[in-house]
């Protein structure tokens, strides 16, 4: 069977063979259960193409109903558990998904010419007391300002944000 998956990122499946792991938008070739077809479908991870092989069956009643059982409650527990760690990826998946969009966004706008040089400055808090001197959204010009330096920058007109920015580049 085909299994491509999907999603922009990796993501795990259980093979007959054991669990492996598909990278993004890769196309493995192997076997998974009826069961474990199920799983994957349901998820919307993946796209499969092919015939899932049949699920082991127990060899008598008792053993069934006692599986069915335990697999009933193996499967609440798994979804229990795995429930918040699904929507935690999936809203990884989104936040790259926008950025990716965006990096697709700002290499079309730099290949028809466009400059980020225009973009405006601005100083923002990085953390740990320190403040970073960004130009536009993604790009850092200059960094561990202080939070004084970071307000009195921003109060400054783009001529002389830029003659500050020269400056300290220049003494660093």
């Amino acid at each position: 069977m085909k299994i491509t998956n999907i999603m922009p990122g990796p993501r795990g499946i259980t093979t007959i063979n054991g669990p492996i792991l598909i990278e993004a938008r890769q196309t493995v070739e192997a076997d998974i259960t009826v069961s474990e077809f199920n799983v994957a479908k349901a998820t919307g991870w993946f796209e499969l193409d092919g015939d899932p092989v049949p699920d082991a069956k127990p060899t008598q009643v008792s053993e069934t109903i006692r599986v069915s059982v335990e697999d009933a409650d193996v499967k609440k527990l798994v979804e229990k558990e795995t429930a918040p760690l699904i929507d935690q990826l999936r809203a990884k998946d989104e936040e790259l998904s926008t950025a990716t969009a965006r990096i697709v966004d700002l290499e079309a706008s730099v290949a028809a010419g466009a400059s980020t040089v225009d973009a405006p400055l601005v100083a923002k808090h990085a953390g740990g007391g320190s403040y970073t001197v960004f130009r536009g959204e993604p790009i850092e010009v200059l960094d561990k300002l202080t939070k004084e330096e970071a307000e009195a920058f921003n109060a400054l007109d783009t001529e002389a944000k830029e003659t500050f920015v020269a400056d300290k580049k220049a003494a660093a």
